[in-house]
Formats: C-alpha cells, structure tokens, sequence
C-alpha cells in the first residue's frame, strides 16, 4: 500500500449510522457529500429494500456502503484503483463479518460494463470530474441489461437530459455547491 493519507467519511443512516468509512487520499476521489447522500437516499427510500445496486467508480466506496446501511440486498463495487477498491474491501469487512451483501472488483469501469450482463436495480454513477464524460459511461451502459431501473448520476456540471441514452428519463436532479445530480429512470 502507498503511504497516502487516510481520510474518512461517516454513513449518515441505516444501521451502521455513525460509523466511519476509512479511504486512502487520492487525487480525484471525492466522496459524496452528506447533504447529497441524504438527498439521494430520500430519493430512493420506496425502491432501496432488498435491491440490486452497482456502484461505478466506487471511490471511497460511501455510496454503495450507505445502500447496504439502509437495506439494499447487495451492492457490487467497481473501481479501478488497487488501494482504494482495498479500503472498501476493509471497510466492508469491519461493518459485516461475512461480507456477502458487498463484493469489491478492481477493474476499469467500461471494461467491466462490456463484458458483465448481470442486472441491477439501482445503479450509482459517480466518475472522477477529470475523467470521461459520465454521458460516454451513461450510454455504454444503455447498451447493456445492466442497470435493470433507476441510475443516480453525479458531475462536476449540470446534468444534460438531451445527451442521456433515449430511454433515460431524468426524473430528479439537484445542485449542491459545484456539484450536480440527478436520478434517471430507465424506461
């Protein structure tokens, strides 16, 4: 592991509420601000129970662990970096012995989308802001059986409804300082 320093982020609701996700300081990875996540999962309150998610570029690994918090069935973690998919993997083994609800996978994120056809019910987007496009990952995506319902997305700017795949509706979308979200449906 890299001497990079460690930071955290706490899960702000579920049964792990309070607790303290540790990540590894990288350039780029931001988490997902509390007043974004509160909102998001607001959104998401009637379709979390038992759900199906995928997290794409996990990061610090706070979306997709808050889902687990608050009662998604499993959560499938993908994210490209060695040391930061291993501080979820850590992360998620402090908050459930067996691990079974979450499954880490160190891999580039168009890569996996090509070559996996499981289906999820929930899906979270959130790519590092100096990255690809989130549109170029939204529509490698829509090529796919992948993202089964609903897709939350996260950029740097305000969310295009126009370059989102066809059948993608945007149904919620918010701005939280320099950050822009919105939650899609898929039709």
């Amino acid at each position: 592991m890299n001497n990079h320093q460690r930071q955290s982020v706490r899960i702000i609701g579920g049964k792990w509420k309070g607790r303290k996700i540790i990540f590894s300081e990288q350039i780029g990875l931001r988490p997902t601000g509390n007043r974004i996540r509160e909102t998001l999962f607001n959104w998401l309150q009637g379709d979390l129970s038992d759900a199906r998610c995928l997290d794409l570029f996990s990061g610090s690994g706070a979306l997709g662990i808050e889902a687990l918090s608050r009662g998604a069935g499993m959560v499938k973690f993908i994210e490209k970096d060695k040391e930061t998919a291993f501080f979820i993997a850590e992360s998620l083994s402090t908050f459930e012995k067996e691990s079974a609800r979450g499954e880490v996978v160190c891999a580039d994120v168009s890569e996996w989308i090509q070559k996996n056809e499981e289906a999820f019910d929930i899906v979270f987007i959130d790519p590092p802001f100096n990255g690809d496009s989130i549109y170029k990952i939204c529509h490698e995506l829509a090529k796919t059986a992948l993202a089964r319902k609903l897709i939350y997305l996260e950029w740097h700017s305000e969310i295009d409804s126009s370059l989102l795949p066809e059948k993608w509706d945007l149904k919620k979308h918010k701005k939280s300082g320099s950050v822009f979200y919105a939650l899609c449906v898929r039709c």
